[in-house]
């Protein structure tokens, strides 16, 4: 490199012959620290005098959940010109993330260390339970939907990586009239529930009303906003057969 700077500066060489000069005297360099990395993390592994097998310790605690090579196989990475492959992925299994699926109209009701309890297949009769930890501000553009994540302890590693998991997630109790899902008739535009008005010679008399209800809920149970009362008795099974019969 040394040369080439003499022989531009005596208009002796070309500024392209110059900067080239430089590139490689950076890579070379680049080279020799990457050289010098990769002795160091040799320096601090063992090798077996006997059978020349080569320990590298991993730089954390916990057990190898993913291996991507075997005995054998050459391994060249960034050092050889190669792509960089992650050979292990270490990680601890004593204490495990759990995400799932928030939805926007559950956002008010979802907080950091609310209970949280998940059911997993292969162990359907253990109930897990655990909190949530965190919660993400942003929504999914195609689910609508928000992560959520929930920290379980381990104990004797039931819990593995990518296992599929029921979640329940503990919200701030509210009263509010309620009533069942079955209850509720679809009437032309109008949402309808039978109530119960009384008895009297021999017969029983309902009224149709028309309800408005959150149905954002997965609960057998609606919320009522409109349309009934505390202690009214609505029809649950069959209401379809008094359509044509009441007011």
């Amino acid at each position: 490199m040394n040369r080439k700077k003499v022989l531009y500066e005596q208009k002796a060489g070309s500024a392209a012959d110059l900067e080239a000069s430089n590139d490689s005297y950076r890579r070379a360099k680049a080279e020799l620290e990457r050289a010098r990395q990769k002795a160091y993390l040799l320096r601090n592994g063992t090798t077996d005098a006997v059978t020349q097998r080569y320990t590298l310790a991993a730089p954390l605690d916990g057990e190898v959940l993913a291996r991507n090579i075997n005995p054998g196989v050459e391994v060249q990475g960034q050092y050889s010109g190669g792509a960089t492959v992650e050979l292990f992925t270490i990680g601890e299994l004593d204490r495990v993330w759990v995400l799932g699926d928030l939805y926007e109209m559950d956002f008010p009701r979802v907080h950091v260390g609310a209970p949280a309890s998940i059911t997993v297949v292969a162990y359907p009769d253990r109930v897990f339970q655990g909190a949530v930890d965190w919660v993400s501000g942003t929504l999914d553009p195609n689910t609508r939907t928000a992560k959520v994540r929930c920290t379980f302890e381990n104990a004797g590693n039931r819990l593995r990586p990518m296992m599929y998991a029921t979640v329940q997630i503990s919200v701030d109790r509210e009263h509010s009239l309620a009533i069942p899902r079955n209850a509720l008739l679809r009437l032309g535009d109008d949402t309808v529930v039978f109530v119960k008005l009384g008895e009297g010679d021999g017969f029983v008399r309902f009224q149709r009303t028309v309800v408005s209800v959150d149905e954002g809920e997965s609960s057998p149970w609606l919320v009522v906003t409109k349309g009934v009362h505390a202690g009214q008795t609505v029809v649950v099974n069959g209401a379809i057969l008094l359509s044509q019969n009441v007011q």
